[in-house]
Formats: structure tokens, sequence, C-alpha cells
């Protein structure tokens, strides 16, 4: 029987791999277009600021890789959705070959992040790498939510 950091995983998968399917739905302006809501992000900036974080959070922080992010430019990011599904696709890939199979002891383990990142989600200075991965999990659901929700608007306004 597979351990709980496989399931995480699973997940993790979910949310991503709906989030792919649904940032294909659309043309590809629409992608780094903002609905017309003050200070909203695009779709692409959603995307980006997701991997980003999942990244961070999975590979680095409990996976020890070192992720070259910049939290604030997730959110000013654009381009093509094909850079971005295949980043997304890079990440799951990566991902699964960490928690697949880490040890069900590892995720008892004490992490320390960046004060930077302690702010953001209420996340607190010291943590597990179980919470690390809830976090990603919350993180991750909460944005497909974003996903959907400005995806729906879209082709709803688009008839």
């Amino acid at each position: 029987m597979k351990a709980e950091p496989y399931w995480i995983a699973m997940v993790i998968d979910r949310a991503f791999t709906e989030m792919i399917a649904k940032l294909r739905t659309l043309p590809a302006e629409t992608l780094n277009r903002p609905m017309p809501v003050p200070d909203s992000n695009t779709l692409f900036a959603i995307g980006t600021h997701s991997v980003g974080m999942a990244e961070f959070w999975t590979l680095e922080l409990v996976g020890g890789q070192s992720v070259k992010r910049v939290r604030d430019e997730e959110f000013r990011a654009s381009g093509d959705v094909r850079d971005l599904i295949a980043r997304m696709e890079r990440y799951l890939h990566n991902m699964h070959a960490l928690l697949d199979d880490l040890p069900l002891a590892r995720l008892d383990d004490s992490l320390t992040p960046p004060r930077t990142y302690t702010i953001t989600g209420g996340v607190t200075e010291s943590l597990t790498v179980r919470e690390a991965l809830l976090h990603v999990l919350e993180h991750c659901a909460t944005h497909l939510g974003h996903i959907q929700l400005t995806v729906d608007y879209f082709q709803a306004h688009a008839r």
C-alpha cells in the first residue's frame, strides 16, 4: 500500500491536471488578459504563481533542490500558455519523483521557510514536511478555484 506522501502527490497532481485542462480551453490572448475587476490577475499570472509556489514548497523546501523564484514577479507574468503548461508538467514529473516514494518518517522532519514566505498564507516560522505539503495542497486548491471561475467568466462573455 502506498504511503501518505504518494496520496498527497496524487491530489496535487489532480489540481494541476485540472488547471492545465482549463488553461487549454481558451484562446491564447485571453490567458494574458485580466478580468475587468480592479487588481485582478491574468490566468497566466495565476498559473505562474501556482507552479512557482508549488516548485518552491515541494522541490526546494522539501526536496532540497534549487528553485529560482521571485514571488512578486509571478503576478506580473505573461507569456505563451504552452510554456506555462510545459512548466507545470515538469513540476508534476519532478514532484512525483520526490514524493511518490518519500519515506513516511520524513513527513515529521522540521523545515524553516524563508522569512518572506512566513507572512503569506499564515505559515509559521517552523513547520513539518507534512505541513509544507498540505500548504501546497491548500494553495493549489485555492488557485484552481480562481482559474475555474476566471475561465468560466471569459467563456460566458465570449458568446
